[in-house]
């Protein structure tokens, strides 16, 4: 199971990196205690903070749209808006978010069937 596993993680990733103006940012896995505690991702939220602030900096986009509900991505999306860009927040189905995260936020997207139909051509 594992290598048919790793095999389609590595085909997921080359068509992430294949989409026009997408980067494929990895974090790192830590196991603690393994096997009596599941490993725990490492790094990603700091390093999409890094990406909101810098690419805002350099004008790559005019609105950021963060599919995350965390609160930790509150003093980022303030520095982009700071910097005059618009953030969208997306959260799938019934997916609750911060107070502090709908106040920054221009937008909250719920992601749901009615809006994925939209998607489809």
């Amino acid at each position: 199971e594992e290598p048919e596993r790793y095999r389609d993680q590595q085909a997921f990733f080359a068509s992430v990196s294949a989409i026009p103006y997408c980067e494929l940012r990895l974090g790192r896995l830590v196991y603690n205690n393994w096997p009596n505690t599941p490993p725990y991702e490492k790094g990603v939220d700091i390093q999409l903070a890094t990406d909101l602030i810098t690419h805002s900096f350099k004008n790559n986009y005019e609105v950021a749209i963060l599919v995350a509900g965390d609160n930790d991505y509150v003093g980022a999306l303030q520095a982009v808006k700071d910097n005059g860009k618009n953030v969208e927040v997306a959260l799938f189905g019934k997916e609750r978010t911060s107070r502090q995260l709908r106040v920054v936020a221009d937008k909250i997207l719920t992601v749901n069937a009615r809006f994925l139909k939209g998607c489809w051509k």
